[in-house]
């Protein structure tokens, strides 16, 4: 964990990728996107620019405790939060994952939002994408 943060923290602050840019952290309330949440929270620049955003898929009883614990962490935080639901069953991880990737893009296209940064499970990393 002490090195996903050190690779998360460099890489989001080495080239000042970040600074004064509006950013949609993409949090799943796991611990590599809490840990990428709180690295982007911690720097004063980049947290008056943070949205939130959720997508619940409806597959596991927990994630709705997720949403709600992540609307209570932004409303105490005073960070803008969105919640994406699916219109249709999400059946499998490849159709959630082309889900996912479809509405981040929408929202951030919508809302003018510069960098979308996501926090995957230990077997991936870290990514970023620049519209």
């Amino acid at each position: 964990m002490k090195q996903f943060l050190a690779e998360t923290q460099c890489f989001l602050f080495s080239q000042q990728i970040v600074l004064n840019k509006r950013l949609l952290c993409s949090f799943s309330g796991g611990q590599d996107s809490s840990v990428v949440f709180f690295s982007l929270l911690h720097r004063k620049t980049t947290s008056q620019h943070l949205n939130i955003i959720y997508c619940h898929h409806f597959w596991q009883v927990q994630n709705f405790q997720a949403s709600v614990s992540i609307f209570q962490l932004s409303f105490v935080l005073k960070i803008p939060y969105t919640l994406i639901l699916p219109n249709t069953p999400i059946v499998n991880e490849n159709r959630s994952r082309d889900w996912r990737k479809k509405a981040l893009s929408r929202f951030s296209h919508i809302e003018y939002l510069s960098i979308l940064i996501t926090g995957h499970t230990q077997t991936d990393t870290l990514e970023t994408n620049l519209n």
